[in-house]
């Protein structure tokens, strides 16, 4: 084989190694991009259920899961204020800044199907993690979001004439579900501070789950 020959076949594989290079990074990057695409349209389609780009300021919020739960239950109970179950739970909030606002609930409670306790409890809730959305020039009009709150909150035992006053620290998370669906949760410390009577003072762990229509 002469001399020329070799240095041509030499130059060919050289260049076929290289294209062949170009090739497997281009198909990388292909790959890649897909990859990012599909993360994209997941995020899109997240943000679409819960209504993220949708300016919303006001919100009234009718839990359902409560009186499912009640329907369904036998309705015996101990007449002790730590087994009412609650019969309706609705609650109004309204933004009063983008990361803030102010809320008020009502909650209907009863044992062995009779009424036996009314709630009224209201407050305010930040919404931290929409600062991040603020910064990056997004909308921030929004109630799906998580947040730290602080509720005082009115109770009045009918079978017992009773009254009492707590103030709850609470962390949570909220979320719309469609155009009409809600989910909310939230987990705390409530502070008895003016308990019913015979009931100590003290720090309980408290939570709530609400889930229902939205208006």
């Amino acid at each position: 084989m002469s001399k020329r020959l070799t240095v041509i076949i030499i130059i060919n594989l050289f260049v076929i190694d290289l294209w062949a290079q170009n090739e497997k990074v281009t198909i990388e990057s292909s790959e890649e991009e897909v990859e990012e695409g599909s993360f994209e349209q997941l995020v899109d389609a997240y943000n679409h259920v819960i209504r993220a780009r949708e300016e919303k300021l006001t919100l009234l919020k009718i839990d359902l899961l409560s009186p499912f739960l009640y329907a369904v239950s036998d309705g015996e109970r101990e007449e002790d204020e730590l087994l009412i179950e609650s019969m309706v739970k609705v609650s109004f909030e309204k933004k009063y800044r983008p990361d803030w606002s102010w809320f008020t609930r009502i909650k209907l409670m009863a044992i062995n199907r009779r009424l036996r306790e009314s709630n009224l409890s209201g407050g305010i809730r930040y919404y931290y993690n929409l600062n991040r959305r603020i910064l990056k020039g997004k909308s921030a009009n929004n109630l799906s979001a998580n947040y730290v709150a602080v509720e005082p909150n009115l109770r009045f035992n009918y079978g017992r004439g009773d009254s009492g006053f707590s103030v709850k620290l609470l962390y949570g998370i909220q979320r719309r579900i469609g155009k009409r669906g809600y989910v909310d949760f939230d987990i705390g410390l409530e502070n008895m501070v003016a308990p019913y009577t015979e009931k100590e003072f003290g720090i309980e762990v408290t939570g709530n789950l609400e889930l229902g229509l939205a208006f």
